[in-house]
């Protein structure tokens, strides 16, 4: 878990994790508790997971959840026509 939006401390100390060549084997075993799986990441900035291996994991490989109260909207364009 990196959970890491709280008033405790900076925005600068929740940034720039790099998860890199990880075997995450049988993990969230739990059903009874939603999003859980390999990863799972709140409130991080800048987070790179790359080259990582998930074998038996429950749910998802990476969830990625937003901190309570921050909405997140697409930042693209929606077009009707090409």
């Amino acid at each position: 878990w990196l959970i890491g939006w709280l008033e405790s401390y900076p925005r600068e100390e929740a940034q720039n994790v790099h998860i890199f060549r990880n075997i995450f084997y049988n993990t969230g075993t739990n059903p009874n508790i939603e999003r859980i799986g390999g990863i799972i990441t709140c409130g991080f900035y800048d987070t790179l997971i790359e080259n990582n291996v998930f074998d038996g994991v429950y749910h998802a490989a990476i969830i990625h959840m937003s901190p309570i109260g921050i909405q997140t909207y697409p930042t693209y364009e929606t077009r009707s026509s090409l």
